[in-house]
């Protein structure tokens, strides 16, 4: 696969080499019945490469050695690169050649890798079907018996039913609970593993949340709270059991080493299980928990998601192609696309916890109504956003991209002390204000010597909200003549409104308190 930079592109642009961090990562993940015969220990020249459900790949020394180097490399060069450290012609080039040794040492890994188990893996897929009306509301996850579900993928169906899969495996091994003293039995194993569908009730399960509406108190949590329209109804709710310690699941020890005890030794549950569903369009879907993953493809309803907050890195969260709008709290959706209706995205407390600058960005792009996200740091990147945009990211990266004129409302970014990167095209403010602002950080225009922005320089107590005094140094669009004098109480007021996300005026409103913030626009002028 080549990965280029497009023809007139900038060099500092993340989605570039993210490309790049795509093919390195995902070339690892090979299946278990493509490795080699399986030995019981990798030789002492190997290195682990990638954890599997039942063992683990090994590469040799070499080949790990190399693949490293290149995860560093990546590092760097995307670092160079956002921090414009690095002009155009170089930067394609240093990519080039880390495409080239990307494909080379892909090959070898396909050619060397060796896989060494842990476990035997018995697997049985299931299929059944569950009823569910146009009007009806799908829960998925039991909330009354607190079984939340781990992996599950959702894919819009047709006619008056959900189909159910199920994927089961049982991983027969040395188990590492002391009660378990039965013996492994994975037929038994497997038939614990059961699917669960049931009517229930917003009385039954969500007394806490009608009542939290009514208090002021309780008032935050409530907002917070994604199933608000499973409150009042009675809906449909669908899960898996027999996944739990207390349902009968027990671990079994994971010993993947080489012959000199380089590896992993840990455990890992003997029982799990992926849940596919096929969802007609319907009133809405509510999903809680995920912990190990949430797909959703062409789904033709509004989407809820109380994620259960440790989601494993690596794990796939995407939505692509969603007929409504999306409200998700507390689980981090690296990728959506493709939304009809408005996104909310409430993860404050989750970050991302990549090492090595290879850790996966977040995309969000083609929604056609507004999008409000709180982060406490991902490497974020927005495109083709509808409506308004009101985006906190603490201490992570964001890009916004806007190819075509943007609504006519108050949108922010807000930012801490991580980089804000605007790339807006030129008809794509049309006559909003775009305001740069800083406290203790850097505010760039590129090209430099552009009459497009007139400094602002703005300190003091403003009339509204804050109640300490603050400096502010940045940049405001527009003509010079017209914009000067700069009313200083104005800005002040603006910026004091757009730190906590109060209304506005109509605006961009660009603010990271100790970071750096970019604009760029393709041509030489903006309106």
């Amino acid at each position: 696969m080549r990965t280029l930079l497009a023809p007139g592109s900038s060099p500092a642009r993340a989605a570039t080499v993210a490309a790049l961090a795509t093919t390195l990562l995902a070339a690892t993940h090979a299946r278990a019945d493509d490795a080699q015969t399986a030995p019981k220990k990798a030789p002492a020249n190997y290195e682990l490469l990638e954890m599997d459900k039942a063992g683990a790949y090994f590469v040799p020394n070499a080949i790990k050695g190399k693949y490293d180097g290149l995860l560093k490399r990546f590092a760097d060069l995307k670092s160079r690169i956002e921090e414009t450290r690095i002009d155009e012609p170089t930067a394609r080039r240093e990519i080039d050649q880390l495409q080239a040794e990307i494909d080379d040492v892909l090959r070898r890994i396909n050619e060397a890798r060796l896989f060494v188990p842990a476990a035997m893996a018995h697997t049985r897929t299931e299929t059944s079907t569950i009823p569910l009306a146009a009007g009806d509301l799908l829960l998925v996850g039991d909330w009354v018996t607190r079984t939340q579900i781990g992996d599950v993928e959702i894919r819009g169906g047709d006619g008056p039913e959900v189909r159910c899969v199920v994927e089961k495996t049982v991983l027969v091994g040395e188990s590492l609970d002391r009660d378990d003293g039965k013996g492994q039995d994975a037929a038994a194993d497997l038939d614990a593993i059961k699917l669960v569908a049931r009517r229930c009730s917003g009385k039954e399960a969500f007394a806490f949340f009608k009542e939290a509406a009514t208090r002021p108190d309780l008032k935050p949590q409530y907002d917070a709270f994604p199933l608000k329209p499973f409150i009042d109804q009675e809906f449909s709710t669908v899960t898996l059991t027999g996944l739990t310690h207390e349902q009968g699941n027990r671990e079994i020890k994971i010993d993947v080493r080489n012959e000199i005890g380089h590896g992993v030794v840990g455990g890992r549950w003997r029982r799990q299980a992926k849940l596919t569903l096929f969802v007609p369009k319907c009133q809405g879907v509510g999903v809680w928990g995920a912990e190990d993953g949430l797909v959703v493809q062409s789904l033709n309803c509004p989407l809820m998601v109380l994620g259960a907050g440790n989601v494993g890195f690596g794990k796939r969260n995407e939505i692509v192609g969603l007929g409504g709008s999306l409200f998700a709290s507390n689980v981090p959706i690296r990728k959506i696309q493709g939304v009809q209706g408005d996104v909310a995205i409430l993860d404050t407390a989750i970050h991302d916890r990549g090492i090595g600058g290879m850790a996966e960005g977040f995309t969000y792009e083609d929604i056609q109504g507004g999008l409000t996200a709180r982060f406490c740091r991902v490497d974020l990147s927005l495109r083709a956003i509808g409506g308004q945009v009101d985006i906190e990211n603490d201490f992570g990266r964001t890009v916004w991209r806007a190819d075509r004129p943007i609504a006519a409302t108050d949108h922010r970014i807000v930012s801490q002390s991580g980089a804000i990167d605007v790339r807006f095209a030129p008809d794509a403010l049309d006559e909003l204000r775009l305001t740069l602002a800083t406290e203790c950080g850097a505010v760039r225009d590129r090209p430099e010597g552009s009459d497009r922005f007139v400094t602002h320089m703005v300190t003091g107590r403003p009339s509204i909200g804050d109640s300490v005094d603050r400096s502010w140094l940045g940049l405001v669009s527009g003509d010079r003549k017209r914009l000067l004098p700069i009313d200083g109480f104005t800005m002040l007021d603006r910026l004091a409104a757009a730190l906590p996300g109060r209304p506005r005026p109509p605006g961009v409103d660009i603010i990271s308190r100790a970071g750096v913030i970019t604009f760029e626009s393709p041509v030489n002028e903006i309106r």
